[in-house]
């Protein structure tokens, strides 16, 4: 066999979400760089529909994949909220929308649009969460990355080599070799690169006690009136379980700790409420992050970088961070050091959030009365309280993380019937909820709609 060097500005190693959305992102900020993604043939992907905040959408918008076709070719739905069941002693609702709209309507212009099965119509700059296919996106994202010029290698990394957090090459199945001045770690938790790094892993497992999943997709039965615009969300004696509508299928799953319960009973548990399950799979999380994302000409992005939980969507919103942030540093108008910062900062935040899910919690079962106590008490919980200006609830005069606004965080705290904040919400406001209910159209239609419209450009572009 043949074999040949090849030298790129920028090498990825892993496809999936997070490394074509690198490509692409990168491609369309860097045209001049060569950028080169290697994906193994041989990885499956996991298949459950995954959801997003607000500001994927806009990323790939600013990209060149405008909301219509992010929605059609994912497979996608629109996410204006999730539901909180049995986290409480009631059911709660945490809403996608920005504060100007929370401090006219609340949660409840989200939550009765959403309960009708009806949903938001989006504007041309889309501002909105999304459902969707992770194995789809991924494609969409590859063809995109592809027409910017990455390019695309189906190949196996077979060895690497790193000495003092630097990737001299990488070696390929075909016995090419590869060197970069960058090398993006996008292996998944198979970390290829990172590992090789002094970067040190950060666990979680002593406050965060999910580390294992079943997994399952179902057909729709009826998908008009079961394809709902928001993601549920039910505690479970050992954990949660999540439903999540994509336009094809409802991903489902129960994602729980291996502490308190057996793979086999997990799986019972969520058959039990999910009988149509089929096929299901068997997951293991590592739940923690590497303290330096980017070391030497490694930058770990998505899973490998370390992974918090399931929970919020908070993973592609952690990989566009990261990606964005890398890109600063390309650019010039940022450190390594101020960017590792602030990942290590947003890091924290996310992870504080996830913690304040159960740290208010009431249920009895051991898993949440342990996962309660050490939530509570950690550091993050104790650090992010004391912090804030009234030291019981974040107002708008808190500068808090973009990935989640003091509306979210006082939907939570209301949830748990703990101190919070919570706009009156006026007579007029009250008619404009019931009119938007009433007229908005179904989520269903208005997907289809956008679908149709996708099309159509394909056909023109062609």
């Amino acid at each position: 066999m043949i074999s040949s060097f090849m030298k790129y500005d920028i090498t990825i190693i892993g496809g999936g979400t997070s490394g074509w959305l690198a490509a692409a992102y990168l491609k369309f900020h860097n045209v001049e760089k060569s950028i080169c993604l290697i994906e193994s043939p041989n990885i499956p992907t996991i298949g459950v529909g995954e959801g997003t905040f607000p500001t994927t959408m806009w990323l790939l918008n600013s990209i060149g994949i405008p909301h219509y076709k992010l929605l059609a070719e994912s497979n996608g739905g629109i996410k204006l909220g999730i539901q909180y069941r049995d986290f409480s002693e009631q059911t709660f609702w945490l809403s996608t929308s920005g504060p100007e709209e929370w401090e006219r309507w609340g949660t409840e212009m989200t939550k009765q649009v959403a309960l009708s099965n009806k949903t938001a119509v989006v504007n041309e700059n889309g501002f909105v969460a999304c459902h969707f296919v992770a194995g789809d996106l991924a494609k969409l994202l590859k063809d995109h990355a592809i027409t910017l010029g990455v390019v695309h290698l189906s190949e196996e990394v077979i060895s690497s080599t790193v000495e003092n957090n630097q990737c001299q090459s990488i070696t390929l199945n075909n016995n090419n070799t590869i060197s970069s001045n960058w090398f993006l770690d996008c292996s998944g938790f198979a970390r290829l690169l990172v590992k090789q790094t002094n970067s040190k892993f950060v666990s979680y497992s002593d406050h965060l006690f999910v580390d294992s999943a079943v997994v399952g997709p179902t057909p729709y039965k009826n998908k008009e009136k079961e394809f709902d615009p928001y993601s549920k969300i039910t505690a479970r004696t050992a954990g949660w379980q999540f439903r999540i509508p994509t336009y094809s299928r409802i991903g489902n799953g129960y994602v729980y700790s291996s502490q308190f319960t057996s793979p086999e009973d997990a799986e019972k548990e969520l058959r039990n409420t999910v009988p149509e399950l089929d096929q299901v799979k068997h997951l293991k999380m590592t739940l923690g992050y590497y303290d330096e994302l980017i070391t030497g000409n490694i930058v770990a992005i998505g899973l490998s970088g370390g992974f918090i939980e399931p929970m919020e969507a908070t993973a592609i919103h952690l990989t566009e961070r990261t990606i964005i942030a890398f890109n600063d540093l390309l650019k010039g108008t940022d450190t390594v050091d101020s960017v590792n910062q602030y990942l290590k900062n947003k890091i924290k935040y996310i992870k504080t959030l996830i913690l304040a899910h159960y740290a208010f919690s009431k249920r009895t079962d051991p898993f949440w009365k342990l996962a309660q106590t050490k939530a509570y008490n950690s550091e993050e919980i104790q650090e992010f309280f004391s912090k804030l200006q009234n030291g019981k609830f974040p107002t708008p005069q808190d500068k808090l993380d973009i990935a989640y606004p003091y509306t979210q965080w006082n939907e939570l705290l209301k949830g748990f019937f703990q101190p919070h904040y919570y706009p009156a919400i006026n007579n007029k406001a009250k008619a404009e909820i019931y009119m938007s209910t009433y007229y908005s159209p179904s989520h269903y239609n208005y997907i289809e709609e956008l679908r149709k419209k996708n099309e159509q450009k394909n056909i023109h572009s062609h």
